[in-house]
């Protein structure tokens, strides 16, 4: 009886085929695997610098999105797919399809339009993995920048008069004139503002901001709430003081060194000391029985007291460094008739700046009255940030070129009283613009 035996020859063959399937598989899984991680890495770093370009390309009032497609084209040539881009500020959904946003400062204060969102898809063709069914990968990559804007402008924006205390009423016209004109600029209000006999006027068109309410202003239309205008007092006023030597500071606030005299000259006048090796104007107040100030800028240490008399001087900066007094101009020809430096000064920081000190303990302890009867010829900015500074008259005043600042700044009395603003001849500022990638 003869037994067959099973013939097996070729199954190995199949066994090996399919090994040989299942090896290029893996191969190919480790290769497609590596090339889409090394494409998205691409496209993230693409995603990145098209973001910060436009965010550099915003603040420099440039086309964003154009800044952005191109970074993206260049960054992305010669590889994947790219579609479905997205350019936008504020950002909208991410690639899962949830909201980016809302931004908000470290004070609650929207921010949102500060941000660009950069978001754009690659398709990743396999070069080994399509023999089992695997084609092509889809990837999502998404960037966020930030852009703000930088300033270079006027103190708190061109208002003429502003009055930072953060809660109660910064700004109140209580005067029973007929009118009290604001011209040049508006008011703004870092709480609310009061206009209690309605007579504030506007006669170039502005009127009043407040980050809280405004009442009885009937000769415009107030702007109120504005939170997200709210100055934070006083982390972000310090910083608009005018400083000396800010790079080599290491204080909040870095103020004149005071460390000159004043000295009378051939001419009569006095001047701070120029002293070699000393490289701003210092000087201390000129005695009482001159009321000419010389050009410079002088560090007060007694401001009290009531001025009898008109204090003249010409491209001169009166830095107080008393917390505790209180000024008064009595009127009837004691007025404060003086000019800040300008711009061919060299005044430094102190261009445009007639008055100022730094923020006190307690607000209103410094406390300083101007009053009308007649024109005072001011050019400068008066920025005392914790002085209450009252503006009253009974009789027709106007300050010629002036920017009151103060922690709250009101008016009473029976005259007429005008300010007149020009931001050509007040304190500026100048902030940075910041550009960072957020995410």
């Amino acid at each position: 009886m003869k037994i067959f035996e099973k013939r097996q020859k070729g199954q190995a063959l199949i066994l090996i085929a399919l090994a040989v399937v299942g090896l290029v598989g893996i191969i190919g899984l480790a290769l497609d695997g590596g090339n889409i991680y090394s494409e998205r890495r691409r496209a993230q770093n693409a995603a990145d610098t098209a973001a910060l370009s436009a965010a550099l390309a915003k603040v420099e009032s440039r086309d964003f999105s154009a800044e952005a497609n191109s970074y993206i084209a260049t960054n992305m040539s010669g590889g994947s797919t790219v579609s479905d881009i997205v350019i936008s500020n504020p950002p909208g959904v991410d690639c899962q399809g949830d909201a980016n946003g809302p931004y908000s400062d470290p004070y609650g204060r929207d921010i949102t339009d500060q941000y660009i969102q950069v978001r754009f898809h690659i398709t990743i063709d396999s070069y080994l993995s399509d023999v089992i069914g695997w084609n092509t990968s889809d990837v999502c990559v998404e960037a966020i920048a930030r852009a703000k804007d930088n300033y270079r402008g006027p103190l708190f924006f061109g208002n003429a008069i502003v009055g930072l205390a953060p809660g109660g009423i910064s700004y109140l016209a209580q005067s029973q004139a007929q009118t009290w004109t604001i011209a040049g600029g508006g008011i703004f209000a870092n709480s609310d503002a009061m206009d209690v006999h309605g007579n504030v006027v506007f006669p170039d068109g502005d009127c009043v901001t407040t980050v809280g309410e405004a009442t009885g202003f009937i000769n415009c239309t107030p702007q109120t709430n504005q939170t997200d205008s709210r100055f934070v007092f006083p982390d972000e006023v310090l910083p608009l003081l005018p400083q000396f030597d800010i790079d080599n500071c290491d204080q909040d606030f870095c103020p004149p060194p005071c460390d000159g005299v004043a000295v009378k000259l051939a001419d009569g006048l006095y001047y701070p000391d120029q002293t070699p090796g000393f490289d701003i104007w210092r000087g201390s107040r000129v005695p009482t029985f001159e009321n000419q100030y010389a050009p410079g800028l002088y560090c007060v240490e007694d401001a009290g007291g009531v001025i009898g008399t008109e204090v003249t001087g010409t491209g001169v900066t009166f830095y107080f460094l008393d917390h505790d007094f209180t000024m008064k101009y009595a009127g009837e020809g004691a007025a404060l008739v003086a000019s800040a430096p300008d711009s061919s000064s060299g005044a430094g920081p102190y261009e445009n700046i007639l008055m100022f000190s730094d923020i006190t303990d307690e607000p209103c302890t410094q406390n300083i009255e101007l009053r009308g009867n007649g024109l005072s010829p001011i050019t400068g900015t008066i920025f005392l940030p914790s002085a209450c500074v009252n503006y009253l008259g009974n009789s027709y005043g106007a300050l010629d070129n002036v920017q009151l600042i103060g922690y709250e700044v009101y008016s009473n009395g029976t005259a007429d009283l005008d300010v007149y603003y020009n931001a050509d001849d007040q304190g500026r500022v100048d902030r940075p613009a910041l550009i960072e990638l957020s995410k």
